[in-house]
């Protein structure tokens, strides 16, 4: 697995949608096929979506002063996987 990512702090009685990208790391024109996302307990997946060389997921809910860890499997374009961490801390903002 990669390095972990860490998205801005969200409150629980927001709706957000958080991305993951690979520009920085793909090879030009490389693109999301498709994406898979662990989504852990207490937090609600509203809705996902790819675009290019982005990965969305939009989120609601979440308990406060909780840490939540996702996990999405991106595979390109290409056929490569690449797989990553990212943590999300739920509070009152």
């Amino acid at each position: 697995m990669g390095e972990n990512l860490v998205w801005p702090d969200k409150d629980p009685g927001d709706k957000r949608t958080f991305s993951v990208s690979g520009e920085d790391v793909w090879d030009s024109g490389e693109t999301v096929a498709s994406a898979v996302w662990t989504i852990p307990d207490g937090i609600t997946k509203v809705g996902q979506n790819e675009s290019g060389q982005e990965a969305f997921l939009t989120l609601q809910g979440g308990t406060d002063a909780t840490t939540y860890t996702f996990t999405v499997a991106i595979t390109t374009s290409t056929g490569s996987i690449w797989e990553r961490d990212v943590k999300l801390r739920v509070r009152n903002l």
